[in-house]
Parts: structure tokens; sequence; C-alpha cells
């Protein structure tokens, strides 16, 4: 029995090509589109700091199970594997957080103490928040602010001592909050207690339950010499948790 390769025609060659051309294109749309979904996957895990290793235990308790029939390279897409990467992709968002810095200055009465609007670009309530970063009171605290005289104190070492304009120094060091419906007045829970230091006798952190923004509250007021205000912080706070209307 001879060889049949050696006799292969031209025809026999271009019939093989077609079918195996026709074999291959499954797997290779089903194998770049798998690709393209474990990028796009990776890409949304790294934006929203979702790769840490606690956040991943969690999503392997919750993540919905793709059964291997459901992506072999010989079966079409079909509405049950749509649904679970459609639900995965939501979970995803859930998990999400976004982080924002945010400064600015204000005044304070001496013996009155008001209510100072941190942010106001998002609502706030029903979110978890953590924060980081400093405020400032003194004469002048509008120096460690960016772009005032004192940038190269802009971090978390600073304390009151090291510029004459500080009579008050709080820093924070990821701090957390979860805001649930929001509060008045930052007189009561909920809020995060941010402590004291020299004139800076209490602060508050809360969001307002009328319009959602975020605000400071100082738990009496600051004492003479110490009216400004200041804040550089560092947020970072997790989507709409949709316990609140």
């Amino acid at each position: 029995m001879g060889n049949r390769w050696n006799r292969l025609t031209p025809e026999d060659t271009q019939r093989g090509q077609v079918v195996a051309a026709r074999a291959c294109r499954p797997s290779f749309v089903m194998g770049l589109l798998l690709l393209t979904m474990t990028v796009c996957a990776l890409h949304i895990l790294n934006q929203f700091d979702l790769l840490r290793p606690d956040v991943l235990i969690l999503l392997i308790g919750s993540w919905t199970t793709i059964a291997a029939s459901e992506t072999d390279v010989n079966s079409p897409l079909n509405q049950t594997l749509m649904d679970k990467i459609r639900g995965n992709l939501d979970y995803l968002y859930q998990l999400s957080t976004t982080l924002i810095y945010v400064d600015g200055t204000d005044t304070n009465d001496a013996s009155n103490p008001r209510v100072i609007t941190i942010d106001s670009s998002i609502d706030w309530r029903d979110r978890y928040v953590n924060l980081g970063g400093f405020i400032a009171a003194g004469t002048n605290p509008s120096v460690v602010v960016p772009g005032g005289t004192y940038d190269e104190y802009i971090n978390s070492n600073l304390v009151h001592g090291d510029l004459a304009e500080l009579n008050g120094v709080v820093q924070i060091s990821d701090q957390f909050l979860y805001t649930e419906s929001g509060d008045t007045d930052g007189t009561s829970r909920p809020r995060l207690d941010l402590g004291t230091d020299n004139q800076i006798t209490g602060c508050f952190i809360f969001a307002d339950s009328s319009d959602g923004s975020l605000k400071m509250r100082f738990s009496s007021g600051l004492g003479v010499g110490a009216r400004d205000v200041a804040w550089n912080l560092s947020i970072k706070y997790s989507t709409d948790q949709g316990h609140f209307p």
C-alpha cells in the first residue's frame, strides 16, 4: 500500500484547508472572546482594588459558577451563560470602591461650633467610607493646603508644633464609617470621631441626612486664634448599598 500523502492533489489540499479552517473557527472565536473577558475582568478588579487577598476570598465565596459545558469551544453562547456573566459583573460593581482627594478651608466660631461641608459631589448616605489625611486648625491653616506656603508639610507626620500658624492637627489613618441614613448635625450617630489635638477638642465626620453631603462638626468651638480650619483628605467610598431610599 503506497503512501497516500505523496499523491495529494491541489484539490485535496484546498479541501483540507477549508475543512481545517471551518473546524478551527469556533475555537479561535471563543478563545478570543474568553481572553477579552478575562482581560476586562482583571482590569476592573485592579481599578477598584479588588485583587487584595481578602477581597478575592470573598469573590470565591460568592462567585457564580460557570459550567465547563457553557464555555466549551464547540458550544455557542447561551442565555444561561450570559446571565451568569452579567450577574458576576453586577457583583463586582457592588464591591467596587472609588478613591477621591479633597481639600479646603473654612472658619469655625471660637465659642460656638459650626458644621462645615467637606464634599457635596455625591450623596454620601448609605455608603462605606474610609478616610485618611488630616484636619488642621489655627490662625492660617491654609498654608498646608496644596499650593500654600508649606506644601512639604502635607503628609501624615504633620503635628501642630511644626508650624506657628497651626494650633491643632488631627491626623486620620484609615478611619472607617458606614454613613447609614446620615444625621442632621453630627451630634449623634452615625458619625466618625476623629479625636482631639490641642485646640481641636473634638471633630466628627458624618453624612447630612437631608442633602447627603459629607460634613464635619467640632464638639466645641475652637480656641481663640484657631478659628480657621483646613483639611486634606483621601476618601475611599463604596457604591450606594441600597438600604435607604
